[in-house]
């Protein structure tokens, strides 16, 4: 495999792989996430830079394979490249398949041949600004990556961070899904409307049939998407029990419970200042969701724009406002 890949490099490019990039390749064929390759790789490389050093390696084999390669495909399409015309460079047959527990080699393949990738971040935040939360980025990464759960709430008061965390995670791992597309509850409030609106986005000649939920979960069948919801509180009653959903809301909780019930291969993430009582209910052990609450900051470092730095001041501003 690294005989391979390093020569479709240097086709490419006129040079051959760097130690970095031979232990990204090694990192991937064991099933390693990108956290896991920043503990193991010589060099203490950041997991946010492996991230950025594997997605150019993967860019230059794309351009390379006339097919778009990422980490959820990299073994496939390589062994399906390698007696190819094009490429013809290793003697023999090639089988390198490092991940038979998380998904068949029929789903694989068949996310392989897929459509190019797909993503609607139009109204996500474009991030200026991001400290820590190397913790939260993790556990979103076991939930999506290794686990593959269907439904996830990121919940926490206004300004916490909820979105950014979530918009962070994206544009670490925008390799990860087919689809991706993020919609906020204030600008759409009509499941329908958002419905429409993703279906059109992944193909803009789609005839709408309702109901609308059946075509939706098709596609999630189909590809491998991440659905983000932001704002998901707008949806509730104000002024009662967190997390009830106002009366002309009520198909969201038909979403809500269909998408852990119907067998897919997507994701639907929800981001809301208030838990979701409907997803409280479930049985965490029956029911395949997930909760991350985010809680205050413990570093002084998103101070430092400010001139604080770790002066007293920016410690006591941490301690008055619990982060």
């Amino acid at each position: 495999m690294l005989q391979l890949v390093d020569s479709l490099v240097e086709r490419q490019t006129g040079k051959h792989l760097d130690d970095l990039q031979k232990h990204i390749i090694m990192g991937i064929g064991q099933g390693q996430t990108y956290e896991q390759m920043a503990e193991t790789i010589p060099g203490r490389y950041s997991e946010n830079y492996i991230g950025d050093e594997s997605r150019k390696l993967f860019k230059v084999l794309s351009d390379a394979l006339g097919d778009e390669v990422k980490k959820a495909n990299f073994c496939w399409t390589l062994e399906r490249a390698v007696n190819s015309p094009l490429v013809g460079l290793v003697n023999g047959d090639l089988t390198w398949c490092p991940h038979p527990d998380r998904q068949t080699t029929s789903t694989e393949a068949t996310k392989s041949t897929a459509p190019q990738s797909n993503h609607d971040l139009t109204l996500a935040p474009k991030i200026r600004t991001f400290c820590d939360r190397t913790t939260e980025l993790s556990t979103l990464s076991h939930w999506l990556c290794d686990q593959n759960i269907p439904l996830i709430s990121v919940v926490g008061i206004a300004g916490i961070g909820k979105t950014t965390l979530v918009k962070r995670w994206i544009d670490l791992n925008l390799e990860e899904f087919d689809t991706i597309i993020w919609k906020s509850i204030p600008f759409s409030p009509s499941l329908n409307t958002i419905i429409e609106d993703i279906l059109t986005t992944v193909n803009p000649d789609t005839i709408l049939t309702h109901p609308l939920l059946t075509q939706l979960f098709q596609l999630l069948r189909d590809r491998r998407c991440l659905l983000v919801l932001d704002d998901f509180q707008q949806i509730f009653i104000p002024g009662q029990l967190a997390g009830h959903y106002k009366p002309e809301a009520q198909d969201y909780h038909t979403l809500l419970t269909k998408i852990t019930e119907i067998d897919h291969q997507s994701t639907l993430l929800v981001i809301s200042q208030e838990k979701n009582q409907q997803m409280m209910a479930l049985d965490a052990e029956l029911y395949p969701i997930k909760c991350l609450e985010l809680g205050g900051f413990d570093s002084t470092e998103l101070l430092k724009d400010v001139g604080l730095g770790e002066s007293d001041s920016a410690l006591q501003i941490l301690k008055n406002y619990e982060g």
